[in-house]
């Protein structure tokens, strides 16, 4: 069985208000385009350890896109 490689293509930022928001930080051309790649699976890093969640929304906020995680 062949191993699956994890890509970093973006970074989480900083939080935006109060209700669960973070600024995600795209390392692709078009920023949006992160999303069609992260239908693939999205995972954050936790203690040295990748961990797969899911994206519950995104928007755009002025020059930037925020986007609120599932919550488990």
């Amino acid at each position: 069985m062949e191993q699956q490689r994890i890509e970093v293509v973006g970074k989480l930022g900083s939080t935006y208000g109060i209700r669960g928001w973070l600024r995600i930080y795209s390392s692709t051309e078009q920023a949006e385009s992160i999303f069609l790649i992260i239908n693939l699976g999205f995972f954050k890093k936790i203690k040295g350890e990748w961990q797969p969640t899911e994206l519950e929304n995104w928007r755009h906020h002025n020059h930037e896109i925020i986007v609120k995680l599932k919550r488990r």
